[in-house]
């Protein structure tokens, strides 16, 4: 399952941010699109089962997941 794109829309606007950070749907992902003219960022974490999908940032507001696998 995924998320409701209306809620989406409706989190970012109400909130007035351009970057949500959320936990898995079994699909992680970073989605890049623009709501009401602002280009926006969410962010998809992974589940932790078997591996470990985390987010690095780094100083220039660069987002990239990456995975840890034991």
């Amino acid at each position: 399952m995924d998320v409701n794109q209306g809620e989406i829309e409706r989190v970012f606007t109400d909130n007035n941010i351009d970057v949500i950070i959320h936990g898995h749907t079994h699909r992680p992902a970073i989605h890049r699109e623009t709501i009401n003219d602002i280009d926006t960022i969410r962010i998809v974490l992974g589940d932790w089962h078997d591996t470990a999908i985390y987010l690095r940032v780094n100083d220039a507001s660069e987002y990239e997941l990456l995975t840890y696998k034991q």
